[in-house]
């Protein structure tokens, strides 16, 4: 898979910027922010962790909702932003650039089943 500019998305409401070929950062669309308001305490998986898809890789939890981050593709945890969990005020305010993980994607053919932003944005209507 060539790198991309464009920013994927799943239906599990997260995004996916291409970094190097077939390797991933992932965080969470305006949607989950939108439902949740604001957040108390996140949990990330470990480094080196092996995910299938639909997977959770992590929770994001406030006083009212535990949300939790489910993975729209097979692979290798390579890398987890840990500040992010201490520093959630970022996350808040900026979460179409604060990633969470990135991942070596197992099937690089996964990465053609998830929606462009225009797309993306008809399904959360």
């Amino acid at each position: 898979m060539k790198n991309t500019n464009e920013r994927l998305y799943s239906t599990y409401h997260l995004w996916l910027k291409e970094f190097e070929e077939c390797k991933f950062k992932i965080g969470i669309t305006n949607y989950i922010l939108e439902d949740m308001v604001f957040f108390e305490n996140i949990n990330l998986v470990e480094i080196g962790a092996n995910l299938k898809e639909g997977d959770v890789f992590g929770i994001l939890e406030n006083s009212d909702t535990v949300y939790k981050l489910t993975t729209p593709v097979d692979g290798e945890i390579i890398d987890v932003n840990f500040q992010i969990e201490s520093n959630l005020d970022e996350l808040e305010k900026n979460p179409l650039t604060s990633w969470l993980i990135k991942i070596k994607l197992a099937d690089e053919y996964q990465i053609y089943e998830l929606l462009n932003e225009k797309e993306y944005g008809e399904f959360v209507l």
